[in-house]
């Protein structure tokens, strides 16, 4: 077989590069110089970068401590108000059992949800408390009983058996669909 070493001429090729645009046709050389300086340059930035960011933590420590020791200033100040000149190294302990100890002091009022619990520890279905105001020593329980004396006499005494409370009637009076009811409750 024989080759076409017919050769193209250089105008009948077709022209793919734009004008004005320059085409390399050896690859680039290696330039150690410029390769190190970018390098150091880039290296540059990061630590400019690294140190901002280090510099704003440190700031932004700085602020928080300083806001930290006028908490911690303000709140002995609360404590020696309290506790007085000397609060001690566990102030906030000794507070609490001061605190503790007021509270015993004064338990000699009624609770709640003991006064609650006790009403419907001994109830049916059929009592219904609509209001409560307890003092330190006795209290004041209103309430509808559905229309049944009997009853409401038989809750009376399962609440009399109560070993905490002590209830009393005070008054009752029959409404349309029940029994009003006015109960007095002391401690025992």
């Amino acid at each position: 077989m024989a080759q076409n070493t017919k050769k193209i001429s250089r105008k009948r090729a077709i022209k793919i590069k734009p004008r004005g645009v320059r085409v390399r046709k050896e690859a680039p050389r290696y330039d150690a110089v410029a390769a190190s300086s970018r390098f150091v340059s880039s290296v540059l930035w990061i630590l400019a970068i690294g140190l901002l960011f280090n510099l704003g933590q440190a700031v932004r420590w700085y602020n928080n401590g300083t806001q930290l020791a006028v908490i911690e200033h303000e709140l002995f100040g609360e404590y020696r108000s309290v506790l007085g000149k000397n609060p001690g190294t566990e102030p906030f302990g000794r507070l609490q059992f001061e605190h503790e100890k007021l509270a015993a002091e004064q338990q000699a009022g009624l609770d709640p949800l003991s006064v609650a619990a006790a009403l419907s520890r001994h109830s049916d279905a059929m009592v219904r408390v609509d209001a409560m105001k307890l003092g330190h020593k006795q209290g004041l329980i209103r309430g509808l009983y559905m229309p049944d004396p009997g009853a409401l006499r038989e809750y009376l005494k399962r609440l009399a058996w109560d070993d905490t409370y002590s209830f009393s009637l005070e008054d009752q009076k029959d409404v349309f669909g029940g029994i009003e009811f006015r109960l007095r409750v002391e401690r025992k």
